[in-house]
């Protein structure tokens, strides 16, 4: 059993990204907990946006950085998934944006409440893997 879990791992791209991916996105939300106790704003926000990318990439087996909000509900809709789950998805990725591209300040409760909803998305999407 564990040479055939070896051989598809190194054989089958797509089932090691997708079997990698919450493992990944855990470390990221680790950092992202550790930016956001501390008030670190920018790299919070650069470590969300990390995470997401990387999570929803290794997730749906498409290229990381072709991920933006743009692509989430053709992701979602392709795994027939709850729409809610997207619109929390693109809400992350925007405020994302206007943190990054921009110089004003989020509180803090607005940043607990995207940390609290990437985890609750990526805890759904992991539920419902095929």
């Amino acid at each position: 059993i564990y040479q055939r879990h070896q051989h598809k791992l190194s054989t089958d791209i797509r089932y090691a990204r997708k079997l990698s991916a919450p493992r990944i996105a855990r470390s990221r939300l680790k950092k992202a907990g550790a930016y956001l106790k501390e008030g670190k704003q920018q790299e919070f926000y650069d470590q969300i946006f990390k995470t997401l990318q990387e999570y929803l990439g290794h997730r749906f087996n498409r290229p990381v950085a072709g991920i933006t909000s743009a692509v989430i509900d053709e992701l979602i809709a392709g795994e027939n998934l709850d729409k809610t789950i997207a619109d929390k998805l693109k809400i992350c990725f925007s405020d994302c944006d206007i943190a990054r591209y921009t110089s004003t300040k989020a509180d803090l409760a607005r940043m607990k409440k995207i940390f609290s909803m990437l985890e609750e998305a990526i805890d759904y999407l992991e539920r419902k893997k095929r």
